[in-house]
């Protein structure tokens, strides 16, 4: 259990450097339809696509890599998030 909370730590740094990059990560938001790429998206809206993401991200590389130390479980957070982020968009391309 405790893996998988690093492996969302992993995850979230890294939608938030994407985000800070100006590049769209793989969102659950996103593909929901909930508006977090445009101007008037609200903060909590991105802060919650962000954590709800990452949550999920790390639940899905825990289960399929099965790390076993803190810095494979952060390997595991990136990875996932960096796999299923490669062939997004700049974020303003999506408007």
């Amino acid at each position: 259990m405790g893996m998988w909370i690093v492996a969302a730590m992993g995850a979230f740094g890294f939608y938030w450097i994407s985000r800070l990059q100006n590049r769209q990560p793989a969102s659950l938001l996103l593909v929901l339809r909930v508006d977090v790429l445009s101007a008037h998206a609200k903060t909590r809206t991105i802060l919650l696509d962000m954590v709800v993401s990452s949550l999920i991200g790390a639940a899905i590389a825990t289960l399929i890599t099965q790390p076993i130390t803190p810095h494979q479980a952060v390997g595991a957070g990136l990875a996932w998030t960096g796999l299923a982020s490669t062939y997004t968009k700049e974020a303003r391309e999506y408007e």
